[in-house]
């Protein structure tokens, strides 16, 4: 009986990790998309905080890559040289996932130091706009996807992941502010908003 309980216990985690693999696909390929859209907005607009924007999610490819790879190793069984199996895996990926977010947040600070004293030929802000848009409604639409399947399944990784997509809104969010500013040449709100993005980032990651 005692066997038999372990046993439904592991099939009962396999198949919220299956399920959890499917929304981390899903939340990648919408990233995927969404970086198109971020960096043909910086090209046209020549915007920095646009194109910033589309580095951070480049940053985020690569951590939803990560969890997914992390996910599916997750549902290998115990081996020989592996004999507790990959579950442990998702943990070193959690880790990595917050380090990349640490890195990502400090570059934000320093870049936006420098757009204080940068000023750069812009154009074309509807489409710096709707790029930002877009990027509010699918990072809220990821960030509460994830975080149910963070906490079905009790996945630090992707409840690491989740809590990026909140910051990615508040980001794309001051990416807005600095878009319509930069349209209407209202000076160093570019900066301002990308070291109070740069600040807010490292808290989260500190207290998280």
């Amino acid at each position: 009986m005692p066997t038999k309980q372990v046993l439904t216990k592991r099939q009962t985690h396999i198949k919220n990790l299956k399920s959890a693999t499917i929304v981390v696909r899903n939340s990648l390929i919408m990233v995927i998309a969404l970086t198109l859209i971020k960096a043909f907005g910086g090209y046209v607009t020549n915007i920095v905080s646009v194109m910033g924007d589309a580095v951070g999610s480049f940053s985020d490819i690569v951590a939803l890559l990560g969890i997914y790879v992390g996910l599916k190793l997750s549902q290998k069984r115990a081996t020989k040289n592996f004999e507790y199996g990959y579950h442990r895996v998702e943990t070193l990926v959690s880790l990595l996932v917050s380090i990349l977010i640490l890195v990502a947040g400090y570059k934000i600070l320093s870049e936006s130091f420098s757009r204080f004293f940068i000023q750069v030929q812009t154009s074309s802000h509807g489409i710096g706009v709707a790029a930002s848009i877009i990027s509010i409604v699918l990072s809220l639409l990821s960030y509460f996807s994830q975080r149910k399947t963070a906490e079905d399944i009790n996945s630090n990784a992707l409840r690491a992941s989740s809590l990026d997509k909140r910051n990615d809104t508040f980001v794309s969010l001051g990416v807005l502010i600095s878009v319509v500013a930069d349209k209407f040449r209202i000076p160093y709100v570019e900066g301002a908003v990308g070291l109070a993005i740069g600040i807010l980032g490292l808290m989260v990651i500190r207290g998280g």
